[in-house]
């Protein structure tokens, strides 16, 4: 089978969906499904974690992407003093609790408290990207762009916290493993 079968058979479990938290830790998380409280936070059905370039578009335009966790919201901020602080939203954080209507503070996530950005289609291509169309026009996509195994020999990964079931995880061009969960999954 090729690869972009195998990837998109995978990703297509989050079709009818909702995207429904966002949140940063050292690497992108996005949940989708429903959400439900676990031991220090929250997470949903699925957990996608992502540790290369990604963006969410429309048809005109870039809404945010992965260089804009690095970037205040606020321009006129001292990059330095905000970088030692982050008293205020990174620009990314802004777009999507625009998009998503809601912020937990306490586990640092942006939550959809909307009935939007539902899963609608999926789509992959050979090299572990994947585009995931939702509802109201929007694109999340995501790409590796790294050819050494050493940047990033993790691209992405799909679980289901507090499940049992394998890990789908991209690795360096375009190849799929299957790898069973982690030991601490709920804190997807």
């Amino acid at each position: 089978m090729p690869v972009a079968d195998e990837i998109g058979r995978a990703i297509a479990l989050l079709v009818g969906l909702r995207w429904s938290l966002a949140r940063y830790s050292g690497m992108t998380v996005f949940h989708f499904g429903d959400v439900r409280p676990v031991k220090g936070g929250t997470v949903g059905q699925f957990a996608l974690h992502i540790q290369c370039p990604w963006r969410l578009v429309t048809l005109d335009r870039i809404i945010t992407g992965s260089p804009d966790h690095w970037q205040p919201s606020d321009e006129s901020l001292d990059w330095t003093a905000w970088n030692k602080d982050r008293s205020t939203p990174s620009l990314q954080e802004k777009r999507l609790m625009e998009l998503f209507c809601g912020y937990d503070p306490d586990t640092g996530a942006c939550e959809n408290i909307t009935n939007n950005l539902v899963v609608e289609r999926v789509s992959a291509d050979n090299y572990g990207g994947v585009q995931i169309q939702l509802s109201g026009g929007y694109s999340l996509q995501f790409f590796p762009a790294s050819t050494s195994e050493h940047h990033a020999s993790e691209h992405w990964r799909l679980f289901q916290p507090g499940n049992d079931a394998d890990h789908v995880v991209a690795t360096t061009n375009g190849t799929l493993e299957r790898i069973g969960p982690c030991s601490d999954d709920d804190a997807g």
